[in-house]
């Protein structure tokens, strides 16, 4: 629901007269940081497991299940974006700040799913 709300939220932050554009900025940081710690307890199951501890077909599902929330939270910006753009006051958002922990998040989680496959070639 967040996404859905994502939508909405740029386009009336457009509509506004008088508006903070960091402040706006800053929420959408914000948002993407907790999207980040909740992948990271998701995956960890709240702390109590190590990524490496977790069995390797659920550890994949997990990474994937999150790679896919930032694919689709992606997404949703983009049309959020297009339909800001045609909005009376449109205003530029820098995808590097907004993204960069989460991309930087999958990365690493490409990372490990490398690992795990390195590790199947010389199980077999």
């Amino acid at each position: 629901h967040f996404l859905a709300l994502l939508i909405e939220y740029l386009f009336l932050a457009s509509m506004q007269k008088i508006f903070e554009k960091n402040c706006w900025i800053d929420i959408l940081v914000i948002g993407t940081n907790q999207m980040v710690t909740t992948c990271k307890s998701y995956i960890t199951e709240g702390g109590r497991q190590r990524v490496w501890d977790v069995d390797h077909s659920v550890l994949l599902e997990r990474l994937s299940a999150c790679q896919h929330l930032y694919t689709v939270y992606q997404e949703s910006f983009h049309q959020s974006k297009k339909r800001v753009e045609s909005a009376p006051r449109p205003f530029e958002i820098s995808e590097t700040y907004v993204f960069g922990k989460f991309s930087s998040f999958c990365r690493r989680l490409d990372q490990i799913k490398a690992v795990i496959d390195i590790e199947k070639v010389n199980k077999a």
